[in-house]
């Protein structure tokens, strides 16, 4: 799983063992549907592993993992953070910036924006749909929102980093370009 310390050896050897017929099932990621919030506990704790055997190249996620994510782009979104409790939370939003390098992901993810339970998961997303270009009005008002409250903002000035002011130039851009509230 990558993080800020480094892709540990266990993951390649696991991730070794899963290709090489280690283990039926263990494969594939949990199946599940499109509706996000028709995640199950099971489907959930399964991709939560799972997440830690796709392969990376450095801090993210590689094209062969990102495509391998795709169809479970529901899990992602329906985590919260009791789910996440004492997992490191970046594998989980550098997967989805790697789902929103993806055109079909990034409309699921506008679609199913109000559906992402968990806070940061979803002001990470808001804010690579409004870096991009793209949203929703719903995804413009969970963004101002987020601004306007001290603690949110501070979250996504850390989020942006040096790009923060650049998001807020591109969050009025794209809130005008949608339309008046």
């Amino acid at each position: 799983m990558p993080n800020a310390k480094g892709f540990p050896k266990r993951c390649l050897i696991v991730t070794a063992f899963l290709f090489l017929g280690g283990c039926d099932g263990a494969r594939k990621l949990p199946q599940t549907g499109n509706q996000v919030g028709d995640v199950s506990r099971k489907e959930k704790a399964e991709f939560i592993e799972m997440i830690q055997t796709l392969p990376t190249k450095g801090d993210f996620f590689t094209a062969e993992a990102v495509e391998r994510a795709v169809p479970f782009a529901p899990v992602l979104l329906s985590l919260t953070e009791a789910d996440l409790t004492g997992h490191d939370l970046y594998p989980f939003l550098a997967l989805a910036r790697g789902l929103l390098d993806r055109a079909e992901q990034r409309a699921f993810f506008t679609q199913h924006f109000a559906e992402i339970a968990h806070v940061r998961i979803k002001m990470f997303v808001g804010l690579v749909l409004v870096d991009e270009g793209v949203g929703s009005e719903q995804v413009i008002q969970y963004m101002e929102a987020a601004l306007a409250s001290k603690e949110r903002a501070a979250i996504l000035a850390e989020m942006a980093g040096p790009g923060f002011n650049d998001f807020k130039v591109h969050l009025s851009a794209l809130a005008n370009r949608l339309g008046p509230k």
